[in-house]
């Protein structure tokens, strides 16, 4: 091995995170070509700033936990066709 060969490799936890900040921004107003998978999306987003010990940059917790909210399907009752 040359000396000019890295024996370790610096992960740059700054910009991941900086990264996956952007991403969570876009989500989920944006990335609307991506309907079918903006949940998957986001679902890597925030596991990526866990992984990274980082949940704590997500500002708005509860918007996130809304919009999720938002995207299940409640049965209507009055249908017989429903669950």
């Amino acid at each position: 091995m040359s000396s000019d060969t890295p024996t370790s490799h610096n992960f740059a936890r700054d910009k991941h995170l900086r990264y996956l900040q952007g991403c969570l921004r876009l989500l989920p107003a944006s990335y609307s070509s991506q309907d079918p998978n903006r949940l998957t999306l986001l679902y890597f987003v925030v596991s990526g700033l866990d992984i990274l010990d980082a949940i704590h940059l997500i500002k708005d917790k509860q918007s996130i936990i809304d919009w999720i909210y938002s995207l299940q399907v409640v049965p209507n009752k009055d249908d017989p066709g429903t669950c």
